[in-house]
């Protein structure tokens, strides 16, 4: 090569290898709007549940947003599931048996 040459190299992709990697490669973008609870009937039954009494709480999302949720409760980590989900939102369930009662529940 002579001074002053240069190389132009490119790599030609179908559409489907563009999408491929953009799938694979780019992180997903958490949707925090689409992230609620609260201490209303459709979350959390019963609101004022006696001790050792079943508790069931609910959790929704973004559809497909999110890859775990966990309720934290006395520093216990416990992880909730997905109980339906539609077009728009997943919803997660947790029935559990508190070791003391709930009096209030801070969302």
């Amino acid at each position: 090569m002579c001074k002053g040459d240069f190389i132009v190299w490119w790599k030609r992709e179908t559409n489907g290898q563009k999408i491929h990697d953009y799938v694979y490669n780019v992180k997903p973008i958490l949707n925090k709007g689409g992230l609620f609870a609260d201490g209303s009937k459709y979350y959390v039954s019963p609101q004022e549940p006696d001790v050792d009494q079943d508790v069931n709480v609910r959790f929704r999302t973004t559809a497909d947003n999110v890859d775990e949720v966990f309720l934290i409760y006395n520093e216990e980590k416990i992880q909730m599931t997905k109980e339906s989900s539609n077009r728009i939102f997943d919803f997660l369930y947790r029935n559990d048996t508190w070791r003391s009662a709930i009096h209030k529940i801070s969302f």
